[in-house]
């Protein structure tokens, strides 16, 4: 067996002829001049005025109303169940999922529509279960940091409906396995309670 040299082994890896060899690190190194230093001292010292200021504008920022979420929700035909979703475009590979779920459970659903107050369409609508597809959307919906590993597996009580959260579409498409997972969190509002 023949010893391969390292610009072979480059070559085979395809990284010649665009790999170069850089200089040592001892000739990278410059000195600091003390003169450059003193510059720079006092560079910073005048920034530290210009951070107050942006502190200030900062501040003004904050206080500014923040824009709730917009949410994409799903209603079955009879009302019985809401899914909500992030507002982003479905690709249709989780387009094709979710429809798998809809015909697993049995629901004929209406056209998606777009809700930026959650509550209120839930008010309005009156479903018996909602189901918050991604950590993101239930967090928002329960007002709540928990993580979805503790959020799913049970049935929260919001505004007198059932809520379930479980996986978002994206996840269950990169690891299957947890589709077992996501089915058993919609079994939770099939059963009788």
């Amino acid at each position: 067996m023949s010893m391969m040299t390292r610009e072979d082994i480059l070559r085979a890896l395809e990284l010649l002829p665009v790999w170069q060899l850089r200089a040592p690190l001892s000739a990278q190194i410059m000195p600091i001049q003390t003169d450059a230093v003193q510059s720079k001292l006092s560079q910073e010292n005048s920034d530290k005025v210009d951070l107050a200021i942006n502190t200030e504008a900062l501040q003004v920022r904050a206080t500014a109303p923040i824009t709730p979420p917009q949410f994409m929700h799903i209603a079955s035909e009879d009302g019985e169940w809401l899914f909500v979703l992030p507002d982003t475009p479905l690709p249709a590979d989780e387009a094709q999922l979710l429809q798998n779920m809809f015909i697993a459970l049995r629901i004929k659903v209406k056209p998606a529509q777009i809700s930026v107050n959650v509550s209120e369409m839930v008010a309005t609508l009156q479903p018996k279960r909602v189901i918050a597809m991604g950590e993101v959307v239930g967090q928002y919906l329960l007002a709540s940091d928990v993580l979805l590993k503790d959020l799913r597996g049970v049935i929260h009580a919001w505004q007198a409906t059932q809520l379930v959260v479980t996986y978002n579409l994206a996840h269950l498409l990169k690891a299957p396995a947890d589709k077992a997972g996501a089915w058993r969190d919609l079994c939770l509002v099939l059963a009788p309670h």
